[in-house]
């Protein structure tokens, strides 16, 4: 059982390695985003799509590998086993290796969810800022009778940003 517990730890670390990658990525994603540097933010979200592959990845082989050590010792009506189960079943350092490594992973989780909260904010901010630009040079006319949908004037000019016959 200690080798598979072993095995376990290992992939643990593999996936805190690779969230600390993602985590180092999305911070890395928030100042492209202040720069306004669309092809690098391009390669970035590529890097991000390979971060979040190989975290699936070893989600996977977590699953599996705790799946296996626990074999037969299910709790009746529980599909998947979590590391708190595992847990309960090891002891000494396996467990506080374990114990350090979910909460090294929950906390650098916590701070990735956080980042991406706030790039999903300053990206909603500068779409705001790009409509209300946009508002500002096209600004629409406004209606106030009602018109028919049909009805089409033929003497309304459509007024345009560029002007064309220049």
């Amino acid at each position: 059982m200690k080798v598979q517990a072993q095995k376990l730890i290992d992939i643990l670390n593999k996936q805190l390695i690779a969230n600390k990658s993602l985590l180092a990525v999305a911070e890395q994603k928030t100042e492209v985003i202040k720069q306004n540097d669309i092809s690098e933010l391009n390669e970035i979200l590529k890097s991000e799509q390979k971060h979040i592959a190989l975290i699936n990845q070893l989600e996977s082989q977590r699953r599996a590998e705790t799946v296996q050590l626990l074999s037969g010792q299910l709790m009746s009506g529980q599909e998947e086993p979590v590391l708190s189960d595992v847990m309960a079943v090891v002891s000494g350092s396996v467990q506080e290796q374990l114990k350090s490594l979910q909460r090294e992973l929950v906390t650098c989780i916590q701070h990735l969810k956080e980042r991406n909260d706030l790039n999903q904010q300053i990206l909603y901010q500068s779409m705001q800022l790009v409509n209300l630009t946009l508002d500002l040079i096209q600004p629409r006319p406004q209606t106030f009778n009602y018109e028919r949908p049909q009805k089409q004037t033929n003497g309304a000019k459509i007024r345009s940003v560029f002007n064309s016959k220049i």
